[in-house]
Order: structure tokens, then sequence, then C-alpha cells
């Protein structure tokens, strides 16, 4: 066989296997198929003007749900910016969670895939959403209880539901805070799921 014909041969392996899609992660297909979703209709959101470690505070609040609302059935799980951008840039993982969503009306130009990812995420319910992309790319969804970790009063105040100084709090009691403050506002808003006009 010639030298041309083993880097033809070679070549168009290559490109079966770059063509091979991975199927989406078994967590994330078991928690979209988890019939607790039935359960929640609620999300929160947390972002922050300060240095807090978001990732480690989303991952802590959703631990604290998972032990102390009953009804989510162990459902609550953090999403970070980068679960996001992996989800927006792999098809199956994209297709997934945006199957059969029509075009959000809500969504002004330029819109994007992580974009559409938050909101799908936030109005699934049982997500906690971390950064100030998910606070912005959720503003106007009823369902999802908003917060701003902050060292003074945040310019955006008035579309966050609570906001609070990270300094002012142990890592034990700053969770704990979040958790009840949300548990105790989703029990005096039932799952109706609408979007605020815009405007």
């Amino acid at each position: 066989m010639s030298i041309l014909a083993v880097c033809a041969s070679l070549l168009g392996t290559m490109k079966t296997v770059l063509s091979v899609e991975e199927p989406p992660a078994a967590w994330l297909v078991d928690w979209l198929q988890k019939p607790s979703f039935a359960q929640i209709r609620h999300s929160i959101i947390i972002g922050a003007h300060c240095g807090a470690d978001l990732q480690r505070i989303g991952e802590k609040v959703a631990s604290y749900l998972n032990e102390n609302d009953p009804e989510a059935r162990s459902h609550w799980h953090p999403f970070c910016m980068e679960d996001l951008r992996h989800f927006a840039g792999d098809p199956a993982c994209r297709d997934l969670i945006l199957a059969g969503q029509p075009p959000d009306r809500h969504l002004g130009p330029p819109d994007s895939d992580i974009d559409r990812i938050a909101r799908r995420l936030a109005r699934l319910g049982g997500a906690v959403l971390e950064g100030q992309y998910s606070l912005d790319a959720t503003n106007d969804l009823d369902n999802s209880f908003r917060i701003c970790l902050c060292s003074h009063e945040p310019i955006c105040f008035e579309s966050c539901h609570m906001w609070l100084n990270p300094k002012r709090f142990s890592r034990t009691s700053l969770i704990s805070v979040i958790g009840d403050s949300f548990l105790d506002w989703m029990s005096r808003h039932p799952g109706t799921l609408r979007s605020r006009p815009a405007g």
C-alpha cells in the first residue's frame, strides 16, 4: 500500500472518529428526567459583586436544599458558568436541554445558546444558577429567586429578592440564610411560571 493510500485511510478514520457525538453526561439525563421535576417549579439565581466563591456557595446551597426541602427529593443541582458554556458548546447536551423549546420572545438580540440554556434550566426548576450572566438572562422569570452577594447595595437591587454581604456571615450561616429565605419565598409563591412583560 502506498504512503498516500495509508494517509487517506488514516484521514478517513479520523473523520469517522471526530464525527461521532458523545451522548450527554448520564447525570444530566438523569436530572432532566427525574420524576421530582413535577414537584419543583422554582430556581435560585446567585450573582456577586464581590469576591465570593459562587461555585462553592452554589454547591452548598443545592446540598442544603436537598437536605431541607423534602418535596425536592434531592433534585437540586448547581450550575456554574462553565457548565452553561459546556452545554452550549456540546450539541448533544444543547439539544437535550433545548429540545422542543420555541423561540424565547423575552430574549432580544443578541441572544445566545447560553442565554437560552440558563433560562431553560431556571424554568425547569431545581436549578441553582451562579453568576451575573445568569441573573441577567433570567431577570424576568417569576419562578426564580434572585440573590446578589455584595459588600454594598447593588446597582441591580430592584431585580433581586435579597442582597447579602458575605463578609457579615460565616459560610454555614450564609448558606442557611439563603436556603431558608428561598424556602420561605417558595412557600408563598406556588409554582405558576410566567415571564414578566418586558419594558
